[in-house]
This record gives C-alpha cells, structure tokens and sequence, in this order.
C-alpha cells in the first residue's frame, strides 16, 4: 500500500473516535493514506532539533508495529499545525535531516510508521525554527525530557526531567527550560535554568507535556510526550485499630480512664473516636498512635473505639472493663483475682492475734514485791 505523492497536502483531523486521519488537500488527485485495521502506534519521543538552515529530527520506535515489523517512516512538515506535507518516505530509521527549510520560519512535524500493510498514526508534534548563527557560530540547542510515568489518576505527580537537553555552545546550567503542562499554547512556568519540575493532573484525559528549551542566544527548541490521566481506584480497604490500655475485663478503681491504642491504613487515617455508650463519640488524640479520657459509671461498661480512613472505610474495636469504686476511689487501675481482699483479712487477723498474745503475756506476770 502506497501514501500520497511527496508535496501532496495533508490536513490532520482528529475523530470523535479519537484517532488521527490524514486526508489530501482537495485540489489534489492522489490517494489518501488509508489506515489498515491494526495500524503501527505512533513513533514516540518525537524531537526537532534547530540549526542553520536545517532542522534536525530524532524519534524512537512505536510500541505497536500492528503485527508486522516497521519497514517505513514517513516525514510530514508544515508551517502551521493544521496542514502538512508528507516531504519524504525513508527506510526503518530513527532520523531525519531537513534541510529544505528557511532561517526564521517555524515548521511543524510529525511522522507516521508503515508496515506491510500501510502507514499508523502520527506522532505527536515537534516544533523547530531554524536560525541564521549570523556568523558566531551559535546552533540551536536539543530539547529532551525524561518522565517518571506515562500514565497515572489524579492523585500521581507526574515529574519531568530536562537534565539531558544540550547546546553546543552553552553549558547545560546555562539552558533554560519552560513547560507547557496540556500543550495549550499557554505556559504554566516561568523561564528557569531548573531543569525539573512536577505537574498533577485534576481530571482525567490524555494530556500532552511541552518543553522549550532555549540558549543565551534566545535561539530554541522543543520536545513533547503524552501522558494518560485517568480515574484513581476506589479505597475499599479499612483500617485496623487495637486497644493497648485497658486490658480486656480490667478492674478499675476510677470512673475517669484513658483509653489509648494504635491504627493503621494503607493509604491515610482521617480520625479515630471513642464512645462509651454507642451513640456518642470523642475524638482522641492522635491518629497511628492515639489517646482519649472517658467517664465510666460504676459497674460494667463497654469502651468502643473506632478508625475512619479518608475514603469513609471504618474500622472498630471495643473493650469490656468493670468500675469498683468501693475502695474510695484509690487511682488503683487493676486489682487482679481478690488479692486486695485476701491482703486485708491477713492483716486484721495478725493484729487480732497481736493483741491476743500481749494480753496474755501480761496476765501472766508476778505482781511485784
């Protein structure tokens, strides 16, 4: 399958559907690219690179060749982004040097991969302007970034890294770089000689990454990679809380206790309370590692306890606890099996017995002479 002569007209629409067609200018005769059924994906990484009286083109390979190995690439150039010019067809290559191009003007570029069944879809845009070095030697720099991820959800940071763009003349530190974050002509950071940046996306879609680079000539240009944003996936997962303090069925000889425990989520606690009846709750202190002070009434009582995510999953735990306030209300936390008791009965018989054998040992004396 052949493409349109070179120098045929291609106006580049984007489907409802989402995919790229390349139709020939309507005053011209030649067949259009017709896109087979599984195409190759577009070439990626697509970068133009500006000289004197030439633009330099470097892209990397699709990551779908439609079945069949790429056998083709095809340069489409233009002066705006809407019309292009398919200006050659060269063999299973990553580079092209155009040098048909005129100092000052910018130009516009894609390609298109072809396998044995015909051309893919287009890459995305590289934007070049070549410039007159007016006689000292100034070139254009390189344009080049680096992605931690090419896809995420609305809670991903996407950081990019244009460490790796160069210049001739200049030393990296000297480059400046500015970022377009959806390619939409409008450039949401300053000029910076910072090389990195961050960007998080607030709905989903695919967006397009542009870089500018340009040297102490003013003399720039560019690169750009897509990204894809979508929906983040829904917490389902609860947490887990645990109470260290009470013991379970722990005596108190105190209505006031504090009750702490620990929790834990996989992605972010957002509080945790406590109740002592089951309808009202306090928040405690703390989320990982939390604390809070309740009133009980004498007898027994439940303590319940609970964890809340930022997702609203909800975790509980509870812990059963008796109050005696029988002893005065002495700050003892715990009396264990009766052993306060059994302690009090020894003591009153050994001062009974005491007693008893003073008493005895006086009777028993001679009254004196």
């Amino acid at each position: 399958m052949t493409g349109p002569a070179l120098g045929v007209v291609l106006l580049i629409l984007l489907t409802s559907a989402g995919a790229l067609k390349s139709l020939p200018d309507a005053g011209d005769a030649g067949p259009p690219i017709v896109y087979p059924e599984d195409p190759p994906g577009p070439p990626t990484n697509l970068v133009a690179t500006a000289g004197d009286g030439f633009v330099e083109l470097g892209w990397n390979a699709p990551t779908f060749d439609g079945g069949f190995p790429i056998t083709n690439y095809r340069i489409l150039r233009g002066i705006s982004s809407e019309y292009l010019v398919q200006i050659a067809e060269l063999g299973p290559v990553l580079a092209y040097n155009d040098s048909a191009v005129v100092n000052g003007v910018t130009y516009y570029y894609r390609v298109i991969a072809v396998n044995q069944d015909g051309g893919g879809f287009p890459s995305l845009e590289a934007v070049a302007t070549p410039t007159s070095s007016g006689g000292n030697g100034n070139t254009a720099p390189f344009a080049s970034f680096t992605l931690n991820t090419l896809s995420g959800d609305t809670t991903t940071i996407f950081m990019v890294d244009a460490s790796g763009s160069s210049d001739a003349e200049d030393p990296v530190e000297s480059i400046e770089v500015w970022w377009d974050w959806e390619d939409d002509g409008v450039w949401d950071t300053p000029w910076t000689t910072v090389k990195t940046a961050e960007h998080q996306y607030d709905a989903p879609g695919t967006y397009t990454i542009h870089l500018e680079v340009r040297d102490t000539q003013l003399v720039t240009a560019s690169s750009k990679q897509a990204v894809q944003v979508s929906e983040p996936l829904a917490d389902t997962t609860a947490p887990t809380i645990s109470i260290t303090s009470p013991a379970e069925d722990a005596v108190l000889m105190s209505a006031t206790v504090t009750i702490m425990g620990t929790a834990s989520d996989d992605v972010a606690l957002e509080t945790v309370e406590v109740s002592v009846d089951g309808l009202n709750w306090l928040a405690a202190s703390g989320t990982t590692s939390w604390s809070a002070s309740v009133t009980l009434t004498e007898g027994d009582s439940t303590i319940r306890v609970r964890a809340t995510d930022t997702s609203g999953n909800v975790a509980t735990e509870t812990v059963s606890v008796t109050v005696d306030l029988s002893a005065g209300g002495q700050p003892l936390d715990v009396i264990p099996g009766g052993l306060l008791t059994v302690g009090i009965v020894v003591a009153l018989v050994a001062a009974v017995l005491l007693v008893f054998f003073l008493l005895r040992g006086s009777g028993s004396r001679p009254p004196p002479e």
